[in-house]
């Protein structure tokens, strides 16, 4: 069970805000999973929330295990940019009307081979090119798809095990356009504390870390500056807070294996 608050460019106004829900399980056997997840999320006039439900599949591949996943979800979107947007040119078509509900159905699927020390990713969270209900001057709005790859290890940086290194990359790709990437380099201390410094192409800059309190509770913290983004000079920074919490049953006696990711 994972909970996120993230807040990004505190003190600007309709600055974006989201909030996460999720839950996930393994069902009778270890290699099938289910699981929920409920998004919040508003940036100025922007309203969303959405639920998805995800399914995967892990199989034994070489010396590690490929984990196949599929996503179905529905969002519910909801835009004020003609009641609460002012703009500087009276009559701008894109801003003549508000979207007070519309329903985005969307489903996705994801790959992630796995082994003990390394994984590698895809995912096409969101499949659909949905319209929006808005008319802009150029013809109409569609949601655009996101392309997510990933990779990460891990270094013993002592014989003892009780200083590693893990270092990550990801990448994100818009449309065919827009390519972000995100460098994380974390230092994790005996498996209970980590952090490190976090890089993003859009010159953000940021620091993450987090413990784990115990066995089944884990706190993380993450803060970025965006010295990239024009409103860097009129805001705080970026800060998200994550909370992580293992139901761990009698049956199973306690979780299978160390979370080196």
């Amino acid at each position: 069970m994972i909970a996120i608050n993230r807040a990004r460019w505190l003190n600007f106004p309709g600055s974006p805000r989201t909030q996460l829900f999720s839950v996930h399980s393994i069902v009778k056997t270890d290699r099938i999973g289910i699981g929920g997840t409920f998004m919040n999320d508003t940036k100025g006039p922007y309203h969303g929330t959405g639920l998805d439900l995800d399914i995967a599949y892990r199989l034994p591949l070489g010396n590690g295990r490929l984990s196949i996943g599929l996503m179905g979800g529905l969002r519910f979107i909801s835009t004020r940019l003609q009641s609460e947007v002012v703009t500087v040119e009276q009559g701008d078509v894109a801003f003549q009307s508000d979207i007070l509900m519309q329903a985005l159905p969307n489903f996705g699927f994801g790959l992630l081979y796995s082994l003990n020390d390394f994984y590698v990713g895809f995912s096409l969270p969101r499949s659909l090119k949905n319209k929006i209900n808005q008319q802009l001057v150029d013809g109409n709005s569609f949601e655009e798809r996101n392309y997510y790859f990933m990779t990460g290890t891990a270094f013993n940086l002592k014989k003892d095990e009780s200083i590693k290194l893990k270092p990550s990359l990801f990448w994100k790709i818009t449309g065919s356009t827009l390519l972000q990437v995100d460098a994380t380099v974390l230092f994790s201390f005996k498996e209970k504390f980590w952090v490190g410094p976090m890089y993003r192409s859009t010159n953000d800059f940021g620091l993450l870390t987090g413990i784990h309190l115990n066995s089944q509770l884990q706190f993380g913290y993450a803060f970025d500056w965006s010295l990239g983004n024009k409103t860097v000079q009129y805001n705080n920074g970026t800060h998200e807070f994550m909370l992580r919490y293992d139901f761990v049953f009698e049956e199973k006696q306690g979780i299978v294996s160390p979370r080196h990711f």
